[in-house]
């Protein structure tokens, strides 16, 4: 199929929000493994991973590497479509998306997506 004729929504401000959701339930676990940290007479977890035993800082641990890996993934996943390039005005009109949006041919829900500057 011709990229002219390709025409879709980025997304970018849901990516956005998607991501600094992602950030705040990490910063939520780094409070968490902060106070816990500082709540231990001893802090052994600094010098020796294998003598520490607070099981929930190793659920801490392993819930914020999860985590971690949900968003390098959601990164990774967004990091190419946010460097797309627009759709010129001439790729839009020429598959006449631009006269079926101001006819109102499409449902209104989806011409109001298309008549986003965001579209690559």
């Amino acid at each position: 199929m011709d990229g002219a004729f390709a025409v879709a929504k980025r997304f970018d401000y849901l990516h956005i929000r998607a991501l600094l959701h992602q950030a705040d339930v990490m910063a939520e676990i780094e409070e968490q493994l902060g106070a816990l940290d500082k709540s231990e007479p001893i802090q052994t977890y600094l010098s020796s991973r294998r003598a520490d035993e607070n099981q929930d800082r190793r659920m801490l641990l392993q819930q914020l590497q999860r985590e971690l890996k949900t968003n390098d993934e959601a990164l990774l996943r967004y990091n190419p479509v946010r460097k797309l390039k627009p759709t010129s005005e001439l790729d839009f009109s020429s598959v006449a998306i631009g006269s079926m949006v101001r006819n109102r041919s499409f449902v209104q829900k989806a011409a109001s997506i298309l008549r986003s500057p965001k579209l690559v």
